[in-house]
């Protein structure tokens, strides 16, 4: 089992932000920490002796992407960073486990010019990762997670020439394993964020959930939450999320990130001090 927690905290190192991420790592306990635009060594220092961060050349304090892993627990075999550090690829594996794998560590190019432009500024991110796969690692069992700035029905994601990501395990397995005639795409991820879509919990049916990882609204737009943040799996492991232990968090067992309500049409549903991405939780199977 890996857990992993990604957390976009938007360069903010209030109080409330340091004491989230401490009950985080002590509540959650996960295996691994991906975080964007989160700078400063006040991470290192709450994580620390329990975490290490990943070791690349110019990494900490000021850069896009870091990882930090449980102290003992990995064999690290491969780091490979691009594009200023928007990707980090780890090929690593579990001490005395049974499979290696990948954490390709994102903060992709967002919306902030047009979308077209956005599409390919991230595409040679999606063609990096598969050259990693290839030349750093003796797997495909990659899971990339972070900051996407792509809700899951966004088109770039389902791109066959693009992220070729798409919800239905079925379809990758027919058209991975079975293809028909010239229309196999090897490089299909499966997206399993389409699942945390929606009001209802699964888990406890009386629970009002956040339906997204970032909430953004003015008076021209329809106010919907944004599920921005998240993780793409390749076929080989796309059966392995455990969805009981993946969530979008909304809260530790002493605070909560989100007000009960908003006044203006222009306010986040985010607590001040926070930041304005809400954490995401997901739990793989990977022995």
């Amino acid at each position: 089992m890996v857990k992993i927690i990604s957390w976009n905290t938007n360069k903010k190192k209030t109080a409330f932000i340091q004491n989230a991420l401490t009950e985080l790592a002590l509540e959650q306990e996960p295996e691994i920490f991906v975080f964007q635009e989160c700078l400063g060594q006040y991470v290192n220092t709450i994580l620390d002796p329990h975490y290490e961060e990943i070791p690349y050349p110019g990494n900490g304090i000021n850069r896009r992407v870091r990882i930090f892993l449980k102290q003992n627990t990995f064999i690290k075999y491969a780091i490979k960073t691009a594009f200023q550090n928007k990707l980090v690829f780890v090929h690593l594996k579990k001490r005395g486990g049974l499979e290696d794998f990948n954490i390709a560590g994102v903060h992709l190019y967002s919306k902030l010019n047009t979308e077209r432009q956005q599409l390919w500024q991230n595409k040679p991110i999606v063609e990096t990762i598969e050259l990693y796969e290839k030349h750093q690692t003796n797997n495909n069992r990659t899971i990339l997670i972070g900051d996407l700035n792509y809700n899951p029905y966004d088109t770039t994601l389902s791109d066959p020439f693009v992220f070729n990501a798409i919800e239905n395990q079925h379809l990758i397995h027919n058209f991975s394993i079975n293809p028909i005639g010239q229309r196999n795409h090897k490089n299909y991820w499966y997206n399993p964020m389409w699942n945390l879509l929606g009001d209802y919990d699964f888990r406890n049916s009386s629970n009002k959930i956040a339906t997204g990882t970032f909430f953004l609204y003015n008076e021209s737009e329809v106010p919907y939450w944004n599920l921005i943040d998240g993780a793409l799996l390749r076929p080989s492991i796309m059966n392995r999320v455990d969805y009981q232990q993946t969530e979008v968090l909304t809260a530790t067992a002493q605070r909560q990130f989100l007000k009960p309500f908003i006044i203006r049409p222009d306010e986040s549903f985010l607590v001040d001090d926070f930041s304005d991405h809400l954490p995401l939780k997901i739990t793989l199977n990977i022995h």
